[in-house]
């Protein structure tokens, strides 16, 4: 989908078996230690790849979600899924909350969405603007402070909208847990379902891993979560 050549879309399908069981067919070797433990309990899973900066602006990524994904997104919700839930690590999980919580989504891809799971999120971006991370950014105070979800919590298109679960490592630096607070308390006073998970003896580089493990808790929590 889209121009670049990071614009993939990677499928491992969910097919019951005869006898029963549960059988993965991943057409691509990308992701196998998460895509596992969901195709392994039922659920399909997508990966979907992008554009990071400096190959793109920040602008420019965000302005991505709608115009690229609609066809994508209908035409697998539309013939093989009848809900999503949206995931995303890190910058990813801002990207995950941006679709999720604060984009307009046009015709039957309006009430697709039922679920977003950012971790170790990042979502507000001010404090970034002085720090040597802002360099391949280039942002400045107005462009971070339009690219947060955070200005755009009551922005959700009308109905009932999808709840959220962001999870955080105990052992993250404070700010990761803070934004990750400070999201879900702003959800929760403009209605929405929202909820903090911290999991012990994880930081933002090892967490993700826990996923490889459908016994571990977090991915329990995290197919729970689906599934309710």
């Amino acid at each position: 989908y889209g121009q670049s050549d990071s614009n993939e879309l990677v499928y491992y399908w969910f097919t019951p078996s005869d006898s029963g069981g549960n059988a993965k067919s991943p057409l691509f070797n990308v992701l196998p230690h998460m895509a596992d433990t969901f195709v392994n309990n039922g659920l399909h899973f997508a990966s979907l790849g992008y554009d990071c900066v400096p190959a793109c602006q920040l602008r420019t990524l965000f302005d991505w979600l709608k115009p690229d994904c609609v066809p994508v997104w209908s035409e697998l919700g539309l013939t093989a899924c009848p809900a999503f839930n949206v995931a995303g690590h890190s910058a990813g999980g801002h990207l995950a909350v941006t679709a999720g919580a604060c984009v307009h989504w046009p015709g039957e891809l309006a009430g697709l969405i039922k679920g977003v799971l950012p971790i170790s999120g990042v979502f507000d971006l001010m404090p970034l603007v002085k720090t040597s991370v802002n360099h391949p950014l280039g942002m400045n105070t107005a462009q971070s402070c339009r690219a947060e979800p955070y200005a755009r919590p009551s922005t959700a298109a009308p109905g009932q909208p999808p709840p959220i679960l962001a999870i955080v490592g105990a052992l993250e630096s404070p700010e990761f847990t803070r934004q990750s607070r400070e999201l879900c308390d702003l959800l929760r006073r403009h209605g929405r379902q929202a909820d903090v998970n911290i999991v012990p003896e994880r930081d933002h580089f090892d967490i993700i891993e826990l996923l490889a493990d459908p016994a571990d808790p977090l991915s329990q929590r995290i197919l729970a979560f689906i599934r309710s």
